[in-house]
């Protein structure tokens, strides 16, 4: 697990090597940044620890709401809904922000 600083809020950061190389980190900090993902956001699924979706990871989605705990739910092109815990290990990206 490595961790780095988000360069948009300075919240910190956390993946493994297996999801990216060490030196794409800093690249792909505040693309991976729970904290900076806001509601219509378009999110890219990367890993998934709930054993019961099929969803796969290069999913896409938009992001509905966040609730009060961190978990991101995401609406996904294929129909469904699920919540990302970044606690519980699920990892996605950012790759396009709504505009604000």
């Amino acid at each position: 697990m490595i961790e780095i600083a988000c360069p948009r809020c300075g919240a910190r950061v956390y993946a493994t090597t297996e999801d990216y190389k060490e030196e794409q980190l800093e690249v792909y900090a505040e693309k991976l940044c729970p904290r900076c993902v806001q509601p219509g956001d378009r999110v890219c699924l990367v890993r998934c620890t709930d054993a019961y979706t099929k969803l796969e990871p290069n999913a896409l989605g938009t992001v509905s709401f966040i609730d009060s705990l961190g978990t991101v739910f995401v609406s996904w092109d294929d129909g469904h809904t699920l919540g990302l815990m970044e606690r519980a290990g699920d990892r996605f990206e950012v790759v396009r922000r709504e505009e604000r």
